[in-house]
């Protein structure tokens, strides 16, 4: 027969008391985990590398937009964690598959604060003549004097309307401002960006007005202004004296047999007042420009 041990007294009594019991078990429990710790460090690393997945930690290129040239990268560093909270590291080469994507960064070309966007406008809306023959007049009427004509298929830029929106105020293409009955013109464009222009009083029997007639271009670094004086028959009148002024600069031309003058070497591109001053007329602006000559005439209203 085996050999039976008895307990000891001292253990039998403290197994039998509940308080005993509780604490007993809790030290062997601690006792059985001290001894797994110690076990589980003495492991092969491979093995505990092989129980928890790698967080691999990436660093991306640096974009081509970069002014200087990208440093080199070394190559990202693998770290796992271990219940025995020791760190173990692994060295793994990221491939271009490997990377996250990402959008490219959008770059916005920097504005002054308080700017303006620019926005495009509709283009100046054009009248196409659709009559044979078409009178350009001085106003908004038959009343008015025609003094030049338009045939079918002109296009005119529209400058201006009157209140009632049956005449069109276009810019030749001499350069002269006129009048056209809007029933002879087709529109292109929206009339609405037009303004109404207030027309202007006609001229009284007798009075001379000037008007813009041409310009040719001239060699390089001159600017002049030139004209004739008609009288109510279309005949040029000799010896009219003409004043140009600009602020407080002034000068006198007289007109020559055929009626003409000349104000030759103007070294400013302003704007130029031309009237007679001998003669009852309307004073005319016109602004100067370099490398081109101006015609400017006047007329005497019958």
């Amino acid at each position: 027969m085996g050999r039976v041990e008895k307990v000891p007294t001292f253990l039998k009594d403290a197994l039998e008391d509940k308080t005993a019991r509780v604490v007993f078990l809790s030290l062997a429990f601690w006792l059985i985990m001290i001894y797994w710790a110690e076990g589980r460090a003495s492991q092969p690393k491979f093995a505990r590398e092989n129980q928890s997945q790698p967080v691999i930690t990436v660093t991306k290129t640096p974009s081509r937009v970069a002014t200087k040239p990208p440093e080199r990268i070394k190559s990202p560093t693998v770290v796992s964690p271990s219940p025995s909270k020791a760190m173990v590291t692994r060295t793994v080469q990221a491939t271009p598959s490997s990377l996250p994507r990402r959008a490219s960064p959008i770059f916005k070309t920097p504005t002054r604060s308080g700017s303006k966007s620019k926005t495009k406008t509709a283009p100046w809306p054009v009248g196409v003549v659709e009559a044979e023959v078409l009178n350009v007049r001085r106003g908004p009427g038959v009343e008015w004097e025609a003094f030049a004509q338009v045939h079918q298929g002109a296009t005119l830029r529209i400058k201006g309307r009157d209140f009632s929106g049956k005449w069109l105020q276009v810019l030749t293409s001499s350069g002269s401002e006129g009048w056209l009955s809007r029933k002879y013109i087709k529109v292109q464009g929206d009339l609405d960006r037009v303004p109404v222009v207030k027309a202007p009083a006609p001229v009284p029997p007798g009075v001379f007005y000037g008007r813009f007639v041409k310009f040719e271009w001239v060699e390089k670094g001159r600017m002049l202004i030139r004209g004739k004086v008609f009288d109510k028959y279309g005949r040029g009148i000799p010896g009219v004296r003409v004043k140009i002024q600009a602020w407080d600069w002034w000068a006198v031309a007289v007109t020559n047999g055929e009626g003409q003058y000349a104000f030759d070497g103007l070294s400013n591109p302003v704007v130029y007042t031309l009237s007679l001053p001998d003669r009852p007329c309307r004073p005319y602006k016109v602004r100067g420009e370099w490398n081109k000559l101006l015609w400017v005439n006047f007329y005497q209203a019958p």
